[in-house]
């Protein structure tokens, strides 16, 4: 994952996983590749969120 160059980048990335998990998250799990893909977006919105946190305290 890249790093975001600014805040408006970051929220913008942050906007685009919170899609992204919302719509695997509707999916019905026929497999254990939806389940996968689901963690792995949350954990990338976790990592952008604390990055977010991070710019904002300094």
């Amino acid at each position: 994952m890249e790093q975001p160059q600014d805040i408006q980048d970051l929220k913008r990335q942050i906007v685009v996983q919170i899609a992204d998990l919302s719509r695997l998250l509707g999916m019905m799990p026929n497999d254990d590749s939806t389940v996968i893909d689901a963690r792995n977006a949350f954990l990338k919105l976790s990592i952008l969120v604390d990055q977010a946190l991070d710019l904002k305290l300094q």
